[in-house]
């Protein structure tokens, strides 16, 4: 529950930079994309969490009151960095991180390759792993990977170099965040 809660509290966040994503965004398609991953974040993955996290699982209104950690502070601090910048490069190399690596946990999920208990119906997170596992999301996570290489392949190398950076430190703040106790 502890996860899921930090879970949830990231997410609240991540969605505004994502707005901040559509806001910087150079082209209407650019702009449409990022809008409607902030979108879906808000109303699909803090719908499916609001259905764990409920007063009959303990949880209450007081757990999105409740402090990030450590871990959920670092990630956000780093997002709402990149947001901060202005430069829309660095911001949308620090949010694929969270696209590209559920994307691929959702297909090795679903390919079998944790075995059956991660593909059983009745195991408690079996809607959540079925959403990352979802074409749709797939295909998100392709179009933003192509927005990011767009951007990439049309700036300097300084740039691209900040870019990666972000990137970088937004996965390794992705893998912290599977550890969170």
């Amino acid at each position: 529950m502890f996860y899921l809660a930090q879970d949830a509290l990231y997410l609240r966040e991540y969605a505004r930079v994502l707005a901040e994503a559509a806001r910087l965004a150079p082209t209407a398609a650019e702009q449409a994309f990022w809008a409607d991953s902030a979108k879906g974040c808000i109303a699909g993955e803090l719908e499916l969490h609001a259905s764990w996290l409920t007063p009959e699982t303990g949880i209450t209104a007081e757990t999105f009151d409740a402090e990030p950690s450590a871990v959920t502070t670092a990630y956000l601090d780093h997002l709402r960095a990149a947001a901060f910048s202005g430069e829309y490069a660095t911001l949308i190399a620090a949010v694929l991180p969270c696209f590209w690596l559920y994307a691929d946990l959702g297909e090795r999920l679903h390919a079998g390759e944790f075995g059956a208990r991660a593909l059983d119906p009745r195991h408690p997170y079996a809607s959540w792993l079925q959403t990352y596992a979802d074409p749709e999301f797939a295909e998100a996570n392709e179009r933003a990977i192509g927005f990011v290489t767009a951007v990439a392949a049309a700036s300097d190398e300084q740039l691209r170099r900040r870019m990666h950076r972000a990137f970088i430190g937004a996965a390794e703040h992705e893998r912290a965040f599977f550890d969170i106790r």
